[in-house]
């Protein structure tokens, strides 16, 4: 049956409650993975960019040595295609993984106490007013949906001022289409609390929200940076080795 459950119920409450912190989770899973991202993704994309070179090479010293073995020219142009087939899909994720560290870096801004404090009251009074898990006209209406996109990527921004102004602008919003305040109303009130209840437990209890145990705990982050540069060291390796190999074939 589909229940609608209006505002002012203990049960609209708890709901507006789980969904007010299932966005905080979310926002701060966001920024955990920019945090470590800024603090491991460089390294990691030059780990997977030395295995990639590996891999080029142990695909060229096949090339060369069967070459050898028959007593032929490698085929350059065979060599190529195939490599390209190959590693295109590492490419892919490369670049993905480049343009992921870009957009750490600059998601990179840090608040004060107070600025937080700040922003989380304003994003509370607007999604009071607006979110669509509160409020279905929001994505009915333009000008309602396009507010609460602003005010969200504000939101996980840290952007008080953006925020401060996102305000003044629902609240011009309002006036401009004779809005005192949008119908509050919940459909199956029951079964969105559960499912809320199970969005929370799964951002608290997957990544990248849990790598706040790593990034919080000094040791353990010095223990994942000292992996990762020795898993970047052996595949440099690697790599010399085989490119002394390859260099005798090609001789």
């Amino acid at each position: 049956m589909d229940e609608r459950i209006r505002a002012g119920g203990e049960a609209y409450e708890r709901y507006r409650k789980l969904i007010l912190e299932r966005d905080r989770l979310e926002k701060e899973a966001l920024l955990t993975e920019s945090a470590w991202l800024r603090e491991f993704g460089q390294l990691t994309t030059d780990v997977l960019l030395e295995q990639i070179e590996c891999v080029k090479l142990r695909v060229m010293l096949g090339f060369y040595q069967e070459a050898a073995d028959r007593g032929v020219p490698v085929d350059q142009e065979e060599l190529i295609a195939y490599l390209q087939r190959e590693l295109a899909d590492d490419y892919m994720i490369l670049e993905d993984m480049q343009d992921h560290n870009e957009a750490a870096r600059r998601r990179g801004r840090t608040v004060t106490e107070y600025e937080d404090k700040r922003i989380q009251a304003l994003y509370q009074w607007i999604a009071k007013r607006l979110h669509p898990a509160l409020h279905p006209e929001t994505e009915k209406r333009e000008e309602l949906r396009i507010r609460w996109i602003a005010a969200v990527i504000a939101y996980h921004a840290n952007d008080l001022l953006r925020l401060v102004n996102e305000e003044i602008l629902l609240r011009k919003t309002f006036a401009k289409l004779g809005i005192t305040e949008l119908a509050e109303e919940v459909p199956d009130i029951d079964l969105r609390i559960r499912e809320a209840e199970a969005e929370i437990g799964k951002i608290r209890t997957t990544e990248p929200y849990t790598w706040r145990g790593v990034l919080e705990d000094s040791e353990a982050s010095a223990a994942k940076k000292a992996a990762l540069e020795a898993e970047l060291a052996e595949y440099r390796g690697y790599r010399e080795q085989m490119g002394k190999c390859l260099d005798e074939l090609m001789r």
